[in-house]
């Protein structure tokens, strides 16, 4: 089964429902866990984004009874893959481990799981079972037994407390795991211990709402529920002036054992009764401290752990109590106070129950396992690796090192009976060599050495096992807390030294061992275990050290069906979650001609049905992989057949050059975004939750343009909005963007309009296949953060590290990853076309493909005359449509090629590596049944500077058929384009005056006026309410204060004067219908460049573009009156001008800009005021209800 699955989301203000029905064997316990971003603050550092549930840290408690079934709703909210896992016996497809029992759940999915808690009592846990996220993922689950708390089979208690150990990182959990891996060298140790989610008293910080308190009264019995879900510590606890009646661990009753310490290794579970001394109970003071402090049992010692100690305080209330003194401190053990710990997790015994389970006599498989540390090759994936430096720290059982599969879920190809390529069935009973296992074998590479593998132990059904699990000391000796999914075990007998199988049963307890799911093997020592496989599935058995888990200290049971159905295992759940990484396309609705997709925390497309008659089959282009892989499993054209469907807006996890994984900014966790399918007629409705459709008309619809403070107020974080619009009389490859900050260097995807016929409507020859070819740029940074460093000082942003076709960089880049390079399969004797969509920051773009050319047919959405090229030039914010034409060699044996993107570097005096990345994104195209060129065919590029090929381009070509140019002009404009400097404003805090500019910083204008955004109200809504005071003013000017010779390097003394500009708001204000010609004109004051001018709200005719400095007098006689190109987006040339024609019919606020984003912030931009026309359907209608508020 490929992992892939959209499904519905629901999003709720707070999503923590709990649902009980009672039925007849017990009732259903139903909860909806929204795993999502929680800001918290700890140890005084700045407050942190985490992943949490429902907001909480630990997360919700799950209280049940014996017998019922639980039934959580997991909503993945979080911009990270998740799994959750139950601890206990479980059910088959709901115990969680990520690619063992199944695919992850995707950022914007979301997943049901549903189990019992059948002949369970007790305390258990919940957490997450990918990456660290169980570092802040985690809850109890507590179970009591049917008959409530009179039926506990010990005192009953008055009241119960449940105590979360954790451990905390001033640090993204996530990036820590990621760069561990990457590199092969552990993440460092936590920062500090938790209780419930807090650290206490003793840590830098003594913020007092950084203790947990919990109150307990004299005289009353009360029940700690104590879980370790550190992730690689085992803890003693203590709590001063009291000791622990033990009653229960890891959801098995035990024999009352008396102890002062606790000690519990990650994974556990103990519950204790809380026991006074006499001073307690008759101290006045009434206020203890609770501690949890590390166990370090490595030899010899291993990494750096946090030697620190969490606190909370037990506070008696009532008379007497004084609430000013402080808590007593318990004494602590020393940290490798390995006889404390042993002797605490060898000296439980059971209760013994009638009915209970008991120990099985008759073993058919005995296993003899070594676990522990060794090394290993760098993988691979570790692209961070030190392949020149010795091998990396590995972990293993019975020498091999466990790797999870990639592609599908153990647990599915074992229900498909389709192991191949997942997992081998040839786990060893015993390890390769016989060795001295505890003597110190640091210096014996040969035994330390082990090799990656996912090999499964398989077992019949009702089979025994014991196994033997022995620690090791080829690096160093450690308690290991080995913990296995779905079963419980008895843990016979447990001592140090290596096991003697001849002497050691001796001591084996077959009377009332402790029965456990997650045993701390000795370190230097062995435990023996045995178990019945009576629960058919695939079973992880691991440490519960994450980093060992990571290192691959684990392995598989596979539990074959027993001989009923009862005994097998079940089908799949229908929601089953799969993992598509690269989903290129998206589900869309028509209803009533409307497509309505949604950006955000919800997404919602209904199918057709009855209750929605205008609803039609709909085209979709999805690319699928199957779970982390780089496979291609699905492409093309399909209806829509009645699926509902939800997906996630927010952050994403990605890495790029090799580079670790980090956050960035993605609507539905896909780079690049999602693709709108529309006809032309459509009216489009975006729901987007905290975008800007690129050259749609919005006639009637301008509320929906988008970009901040200019048509709308930002969505702030958690708010929405829906964009709704129309597609009439627009055919052709239109994009939408995020309009604020540098956001949409990641924030961005394509729109597509076909005509209302279809593809066979296409005024040129009908294409077999279409490809979408978006062109962006990467920054190995924080593309916000780069915004705001820029803005403040003054400075421009650093250039790109590299570009990207489809949002990957390609091999040219010097990674070597496969993953990171984007692939178009192509059949021979097929036409396809390309729609080219340049969504890159601040770079023109060449674009070729090798030994194959081009017929451009359309560009920025409309139709133009066929033109044929060997290359296409692309300016940011421009789209091209071209038909491939491969040259005769690709047409008769096929192969692969590479495509190709370079930058056009325009400036005339500022290096190349200045402005732009001198690299080269490529993707490769390759022809299905042909043999593939290895290398592919690199195509011969032009150089950065080729001026001369990027305006033949762009010059060349006109539209399909005449356009209907509007002859008489009523508003004639002459508008200079470029540079210049402005002194720092007051909002610049770190402003960084240029001593080579006059002590002033860069900035931008038009006509010398460098367009600042209003700061409280949108220019919209302030013509709408006509309030423009404060907000804009309606004197642009349509000349240049002083004329001069624009595209001249400037070295007469007027020059600082021309250079200076002054920021402002200004508005050019046109009246409805109004033809207005504006003459753009490059100006060279710091360098003439090509600036690709954008104008929201119309398309307009491209009369003629030339180099130098226009002239009235001659140049109109260059003209094209008959059959410009239409767009909106011109690439105004390089110490040139453009000379553009349009007509404003529609009412609002139009932004012009340059569409390269750094210029854009230096004020490289002015806004049209169109008033209204004469009849309602031409006038600006008011703002929807759910506009943002500023």
């Amino acid at each position: 089964m490929a992992c892939s699955s959209l499904l519905r989301l629901m999003i709720m203000p707070f999503v923590f429902a709990v649902l009980v029905t009672s039925v007849a064997h017990g009732a259903i316990v139903e909860h909806t866990f929204n795993v999502g971003n929680l800001s918290i603050s700890q140890l005084c550092q700045p407050a942190r984004i985490i992943t949490a549930v429902n907001g909480q840290l630990p997360g919700p408690t799950i209280n049940t009874s014996e017998g019922d079934t639980v039934v959580i709703h997991l909503v993945n909210t979080s911009p990270y893959n998740m799994t959750i896992h139950w601890h206990g016996r479980g059910s088959q497809w709901a115990d969680g481990p990520a690619m063992i029992t199944q695919c992850p759940v995707r950022p914007g999915s979301n997943y049901t799981y549903r189990f019992n808690v059948t002949n369970q009592e007790g305390t258990l846990w919940w957490h997450a079972h990918i990456s660290f996220l169980r570092a802040t993922v985690y809850g109890a689950i507590v179970i009591k037994p049917r008959g409530g708390a009179d039926a506990y089979p010990f005192p009953k208690p008055d009241n119960e407390q449940v105590i979360l150990l954790g451990e905390w990182w001033n640090a993204n959990v996530y990036d820590l795991e990621r760069m561990a891996f990457l590199t092969g060298i552990p993440a460092r140790s936590a920062d500090a211990y938790t209780i419930n989610g807090k650290p206490g008293d003793f840590y830098n910080c003594s913020d007092g709402n950084n203790t947990y308190m919990f109150q307990v009264r004299r005289n009353e019995t009360n029940l700690l529920r104590i879980i370790n879900a550190a992730l690689n510590t085992p803890l003693f606890v203590k709590l001063a002036n009291h000791s622990f009646t033990v009653v229960a661990a890891d959801a098995s009753y035990t024999t009352p054992y008396p102890t002062d310490v606790v000690v519990i290794s990650p994974g556990q579970t103990v519950d204790a009764l809380l026991v006074p001394d006499a001073d307690a109970a008759a101290s006045p003071r009434g206020r203890y401290y609770i501690a949890a402090s590390p166990y370090d049992s490595a030899i010899p010692n291993g990494p750096a752990f946090s030697q620190t100690t969490a606190t909370a305080i037990v506070e008696y209330v009532g008379e007497g109590t004084n609430l000013t003194s402080p808590p007593n401190l318990p004494p602590r053990p020393e940290y490798n106070d390995t006889p404390t710990a042993h002797r605490f997790f060898s000296n439980l015994t059971a209760l013994i129950i009638p009915g209970n389970p008991t120990v099985p006599l008759a073993v058919d498989t005995r296993m003899f396992v070594t676990i522990g540390l060794g090394v290993s090759d760098c993988q691979p994936a570790q692209l961070l690796c030190n392949r020149s430096a010795p091998p990396v720290f590995a972990a293993s059982m019975n020498n091999n090192s466990f790797v999870p599969p990639t592609k599908i879920s153990m647990l599915e190809a074992h229900f498909n009976n389709a192991t191949e390529g997942v997992y081998t069935r040839d786990f060893p009973d015993t390890p390769p060599v016989v060795f001295d296992y505890t003597g110190d074998e640091s210096d014996n590479a040969t035994l330390q050495y082990t090799n990656k593998t996912t090999k499964v132990k398989t077992l019949r059904y009702n089979e025994t096992v014991e196994m033997v699990l022995q620690d090791t000391r080829l690096i160093a000796k450690e308690n290991h807390p080995m913990h296995i999914h779905g079963i419980n075990f008895f843990v016979l007998a447990q001592g140090f030294g290596n096991y003697d199988e001849v002497n050691d049963p001796a001591k084996f307890n077959f009377v009332n061992p402790q029965e456990r799911n997650t045993i701390a093997v000795p370190t230097g020592g062995w435990a023996v275990i045995r178990f019945v496989a009576n629960n058919p599935g695939m079973w992880y058995m691991h440490c519960h050290y994450e980093a060992h888990l990571d290192f691959g200290l684990a392995m598989v049971f596979e539990v074959l069906d027993g001989p009923t159905p009862e005994t097998s295992l079940p089908p799949p759940p229908a929601d089953l979650p799969h993992s598509d990484e690269e989903l290129r396309g998206m589900w869309y609705r028509h209803c009533h001609d409307e497509a309505h997709l949604d950006f955000g925390l919800v997404m919602v497309f209904e199918p057709p049905s009855p209750l929605n008659p205008g609803a039609r089959d709909a085209g979709f282009r999805l690319r699928r992989r199957w779970c982390g892989s780089g496979e291609s499993v699905g492409a093309g054209t399909s209806s829509y057949k009645g699926s509902r469907s939800a997906e996630e807006v927010g952050n994403m996890s990605i890495s790029q050059l090799c580079m670790p994984e980090r956050i960035i900014t993605a609507v539905n966790g896909q780079l690049p975004g999602p693709t709108i399918f529309a006809n032309e007629g459509d009216t489009v409705v975006v729901h987007m939750v905290n975008e800007s459709p690129h050259g749609i008309f919005q006639r009637g619809t301008q509320w929906a343009d988008g970009p901040a403070m200019v048509t709308q107020c930002p969505v702030h974080p958690g708010g929405n909005y829906t964009y709704r619009f129309n597609v009439t009389g627009q055919e052709g490859t239109l994009w939408w963007h995020a309009h604020i900050s540098f956001h949409r260097a990641t924030v961005y995807g394509a729109l597509i309009i076909k005509p209302r016929g279809g593809a066979a409507a296409y005024p040129f020859p009908k294409p077999d296949e279409e490809e979408i070819v978006i062109l962006g740029e990467w920054w190995n940074a924080d593309v916000n953060q780069l915004h705001v460093d820029a803005t403040e000082t003054g400075r421009a942003a650093p250039h790109a590290d590299n570009y990207t076709i489809n949002g990957k960089p390609g091999a040219s880049s010097g990674c070597a990853d496969p993953n990171q390079t984007h692939k178009f399969e192509l059949k021979q004797n097929k036409t396809y076309m390309l729609r080219i969509i340049n969504a890159g920051l601040n770079t023109p773009l060449f674009f070729k493909i090798a030994n194959h050319s081009f017929n451009v047919v359309a560009a920025d959405a409309c139709y133009t005359k066929p033109y044929t090229s060997d290359i296409v030039v692309v300016s940011p914010g421009q789209t091209v449509d071209a038909l491939l034409i491969p040259d005769a060699g690709v047409a008769a044996l096929g192969g692969s090629y590479y495509m190709a993107v370079t930058p056009y570097n325009s400036a005339a005096n500022t290096p190349a590596n200045i402005l732009y990345s001198l690299t080269t994104a490529t993707a490769v195209v390759e022809y299905s049944g042909s043999t593939p060129t290895v290398p592919p065919v690199m195509p011969r590029l032009p150089e950065y500077g080729d001026t001369a090929t990027a305006h033949r381009f762009w010059s060349n070509m006109t539209a399909l058929v005449p356009n209907r140019v509007p002859l008489a002009v009523k508003a004639h404009m002459f508008v200079t384009v470029g540079m210049g400097d402005t002194f720092c404003g007051p909002e610049q805090t770190r402003c960084m005056p240029n001593p080579a500019i006059n002590g002033t910083i860069f900035a931008s204008s038009m006509n010398n006026a460098s367009f600042i955004l209003p700061k409280t109200t949108s220019m919209l809504e302030a013509m709408y309410r006509k309030n423009s005071t404060g907000v804009y003013t309606r004197d642009f000017p349509d000349t240049p204060p002083i004329v001069f010779d624009y595209t001249a390097n400037v070295a007469v003394p007027e020059e600082t004067t021309l250079k200076h500009t002054f920021k402002s708001t200004k508005v050019r204000k046109l009246k409805y219908n109004e033809t207005v010609q504006m003459v753009l004109q490059n100006t060279r004051l710091v360098d003439k460049e090509s600036h690709p001018m954008h104008l929201h709200g119309f398309n307009f005719f491209v009369l003629a573009q030339d180099f130098g400095n226009y002239n009235e007098t001659t140049d109109p006689a260059k003209f094209n009156l008959i059959d410009p190109q239409e767009r909106n987006t011109v690439a105004v040339p390089t110490g040139g001008w453009a000379v553009i024609r349009f007509v404003a019919d529609n009412p609002g606020m139009w932004f012009m800009h340059c569409h390269f984003d750094s210029h854009l912030d230096f004020g490289l931009g002015m806004v049209f005021e169109v008033e209204d026309g004469p009849t309602p359907d031409t006038k600006l209608p008011p703002p929807p209800s759910d506009l943002p508020q500023c």
